[in-house]
């Protein structure tokens, strides 16, 4: 498996490495947050979170061939923050029963 290397390569900054792992990944974490989240909308914030994360943070990642389990935790822990986030923020739209 060629992984790890591409690892590698993208931990110095290869931006093309790196787009491979996303080519490879986006779509199984995306049905992941999907199933996680439930809404469209919020997965799609936790992937961009997710992608983001993992492009700032992997340097620090010293096993590279365990790039997929540190890339599902970062999803997961993304997952997390957009559901609390979406609790804290409240509906814009009235009570139905202040409308009777």
């Amino acid at each position: 498996d060629a992984l790890a290397p591409r690892v590698e390569r993208a931990q110095t900054g290869d931006r093309a490495a790196f787009g491979d792992l996303h080519a490879r990944f986006a779509r199984p974490v995306f049905l992941t947050l999907v199933g996680l989240l439930r809404t469209r909308e919020d997965a799609e914030d936790a992937w961009q979170v997710t992608f983001l994360a993992a492009w700032r943070h992997l340097p620090r990642l010293r096993r590279p061939e365990r790039f997929p389990a540190w890339l599902f935790r970062i999803a997961r822990n993304a997952a997390k923050d957009v559901a609390q986030r979406r609790r804290r923020v409240p509906s814009a739209l009235p009570d139905p029963t202040d409308l009777v």
